[in-house]
């Protein structure tokens, strides 16, 4: 028998993109988003921040970071986010820029992090100083995410992409039980002009902020929620009628016992099939 020979020889390059759509900041971002072999990310080889965020969504895991100062923590999706544009990072709302990724980049996936030693340094002990423009590589991951600024569009709603007449139905509902006072505006969330709240789902689980006291929680966007179970920061509801009813004894989280059962599914009919297209208000 002849030898073979195992040798890898480039044959072409072939152009896969004839134009690029992404400006050149956020191309590199999402390479660097999903690159687990670059040691700067990753000590082993096998994590990077599409592991969890897999297209920039969710991987429906709850995660401990107690190490971080943190709790049982229920995995977010980045898409429609706009990056910073629903206000702190985190169910703490503990982070202030997109670069403290950097931080987790340690401390979670083992790899030395895009800032060097002296930058690090110079942070201080606290390391709330701003990151913003000491690394190029954080900046064009933060670009990235940035750039995820759109919901998958809900597969609940009527094939014109109005609301059905559920829908239409939950969202009178939604406005009568005040859910559009925390969950308001076209992100459906209050994150970015308002401090956190306490709706009851705190428990010894829920740990710290960053080391501090836990005395609310971020709110939520419900734009995308129908394919991101399961629910609340500690993922301790399977379902939105969990999120509703078994996980909102005390009606702090909305008094939904003043629904009827149809009136009820017509609420979660509504949640489901916001997708950012229109205003929770509207």
């Amino acid at each position: 028998l002849g030898s073979v020979d195992f040798t890898t020889r480039r044959v072409a390059e072939i152009a896969t993109v004839a134009s690029e759509a992404l400006p050149a900041d956020v191309l590199r971002g999402k390479q660097l988003f999903y690159n687990s072999a670059d040691v700067r990310m990753s000590a082993q080889g096998y994590l990077s921040c599409a592991s969890c965020h897999f297209d920039g969504a969710e991987d429906g895991r709850v995660w401990d970071f107690g190490n971080l100062g943190e709790g049982l923590r229920n995995t977010i999706s980045l898409l429609g986010r706009r990056g910073m544009g629903h206000g702190g990072l985190n169910w703490s709302g503990s982070s202030s820029e997109l670069q403290d990724i950097d931080d987790n980049i340690r401390d979670l996936f083992g790899g030395t992090g895009f800032l060097t030693q002296p930058q690090r340094a110079a942070l201080g002990e606290a390391e709330k100083d701003e990151k913003a423009g000491l690394s190029v590589e954080l900046d064009a991951l933060a670009a990235y995410v940035t750039s995820l600024s759109a919901h998958r569009p809900s597969p609940f709603r009527n094939p014109d992409g109005s609301l059905t007449a559920d829908g239409v139905a939950g969202r009178a509902s939604f406005r009568r039980l005040g859910c559009d006072f925390c969950h308001s505006g076209r992100d459906a969330t209050d994150s970015a002009t308002s401090r956190l709240h306490d709706v009851g789902t705190l428990s010894a689980e829920s740990g710290q902020g960053s080391f501090e006291a836990l005395l609310g929680l971020d709110t939520p966007t419900l734009n995308g929620v129908w394919e991101t179970p399961p629910y609340l920061h500690d993922g301790a509801a399977t379902t939105l009628r969990d999120v509703l009813t078994t996980r909102n004894a005390d009606g702090l989280h909305g008094y939904v016992s003043a629904l009827s059962e149809p009136e009820l599914g017509q609420l979660i009919s509504y949640v489901q099939q916001l997708d950012g297209s229109l205003a929770a208000e509207d």
